[in-house]
């Protein structure tokens, strides 16, 4: 699931406890608004589970970004320098970024 298996459980008990309530017949009205009560209380503290966050390694990339940052068109075509800059300006966005 996406909940911590804490909050998830919560609800799931207010939920069974709000059927059973339902499933009585003498469950009166106090009963039936406290069990409502519960479960919303429940829904309001799902959590979500944390996502794994994996550290990239970006030793290589950054090495290959300072090998070839500063070439020149040289002898290039124009496509095959347009998809250099283009894979170049790729590789410097992932590397400016922080995650």
């Amino acid at each position: 699931g996406t909940f911590t298996d804490e909050t998830w459980n919560t609800f799931l008990q207010s939920l069974n406890k709000a059927k059973n309530i339902l499933d009585r017949d003498d469950a009166t009205q106090l009963d039936i608004n406290n069990a409502l009560s519960n479960l919303q209380t429940s829904i309001n503290n799902l959590k979500d589970k944390p996502q794994n966050i994996v550290k990239v390694d970006k030793s290589n990339l950054i090495a290959i970004y300072n090998l070839n940052k500063d070439k020149v068109k040289g002898t290039f075509t124009d496509e095959t320098w347009n998809t250099f800059l283009q894979s170049l300006n790729k590789a410097k966005n992932i590397l400016d970024r922080d995650d």
